[in-house]
């Protein structure tokens, strides 16, 4: 409030921030990442994979993936593979 002799003013100050996403849109984000909430973060940060398996990005997205050496629902188990007898070996 402010006094000007008898008369008394108040003052209303309003501050209008624009608040810029850093995405909107898959596209906006670099190719591992994808847009989630106006950040652009890396897509396997979305996905949980299962036991012996890794995430990997393709273009703005995540799959799965059971780690060498194993096989199965990467999103849920991968189990160590079964070696196979009588494979083909050079001559």
């Amino acid at each position: 409030m402010i006094h000007n002799g008898n008369q008394k003013f108040i003052l209303n100050l309003v501050m209008i921030v624009e608040v810029k996403a850093e995405c909107y849109v898959d596209d906006d984000c670099a190719y591992s990442d994808v847009c989630n909430e106006g950040s652009c973060i890396n897509a396997c940060r979305l996905l949980r994979c299962g036991n012996n398996a890794k995430c990997e990005t393709g273009k703005h997205s995540a799959r799965c993936i059971c780690l060498p050496g194993y096989t199965g629902n990467a999103q849920t188990e991968c189990s160590l593979c079964k070696l196979h007898l009588g494979s083909s070996r050079d001559s």
